[in-house]
This record gives C-alpha cells, sequence and structure tokens, in this order.
C-alpha cells in the first residue's frame, strides 16, 4: 500500500467516524412532527413513511458526498504540503553553498591603499554657467512655436 493510499484510507476513516458520530436532534424533532401529524389526521401513514424515507436518503446523500469529497481534499492539502516542504529543501539546498561564508585572505591594516587614484580635475572657470542660458536653451524660437492654422 503507498503512502497516498494509506492517507486517504486514514483520513476516510477520520470523516467517517466524525459523520457517524453527529448528534442528530433534527432528525428525531422531524419524526416527532411527523407523528404528530399523522396523530391528528394531517398526513397518512404512507405520506409519513415516505417524507422519513426521503429526509434519510437526503442525509446520507450529503454523508457520502463529504465523505467522498473530504477525504481527497485532505489528501490533496497534504500533497502539497510536502511539495512545498520539498521546494523548500531544494531551496536550500541551492543556496546553501551562497550562504558559507567565503575564506578570504585580506590584509587588514589601519591605512587600507586607495582603490584608485583620483582622476586630475578640470581647471576652473572661475563662475559656472549661467542661469539664463540655460533656461534660454529651453525655450522654444518662434519659428518652431508657431503652427500653421
Amino acid at each position: 500500500m503507498s503512502t497516498d493510499a494509506g492517507h486517504e484510507r486514514v483520513y476516510r476513516d477520520l470523516v467517517a467516524g466524525l459523520v457517524d458520530a453527529r448528534d442528530d436532534p433534527v432528525t428525531a424533532r422531524f419524526d416527532d412532527e411527523i407523528e404528530a401529524a399523522v396523530a391528528r389526521g394531517d398526513m397518512t401513514a404512507d405520506m409519513a413513511h415516505r417524507l422519513r424515507f426521503w429526509q434519510r436518503a437526503s442525509v446520507r446523500a450529503l454523508a457520502d458526498h463529504t465523505m467522498t469529497v473530504l477525504p481527497a481534499a485532505l489528501g490533496a492539502l497534504a500533497a502539497s504540503r510536502d511539495d512545498v516542504r520539498a521546494y523548500a529543501q531544494e531551496m536550500v539546498a541551492t543556496i546553501a553553498p551562497a550562504a558559507q561564508p567565503v575564506a578570504r585572505t585580506v590584509d587588514i591594516r589601519d591605512t587600507p591603499d586607495p582603490a584608485s587614484s583620483a582622476a586630475p580635475r578640470a581647471p576652473s572657470s572661475l563662475g559656472s554657467p549661467s542661469p539664463r542660458l540655460m533656461v534660454a536653451d529651453l525655450v522654444l524660437t518662434p519659428s518652431t512655436a508657431r503652427t500653421k492654422h
């Protein structure tokens, strides 16, 4: 027997036990109302029998449906949970080598060597470009601003 079949059987037995353990005061009340209706003459004994039959059939159909669907759903949830756990383990295995600290030989000094030398700077023009010139570049000239109507 495979593990999946074993789980499905356990789920089926669990659900069946829970359905069977159900207290059913509503059906008892239904039966009392039927008996009272027959006693008053509001209903025939044959009609009472037919109503009880269909009420019980309805409850059995719902119980059968529950015992069929719920174990399959529980099994699917368990399989999904197992798949996610396996996926997480795969990801741990994938990233594990990168997560290990890399052994390096590093020369630790109080004053490390510069990473690069500074590039020579351009000579200063002792002023910055006029903001007006920058704005002037953004203004449209009359020839490009006009459109033909």
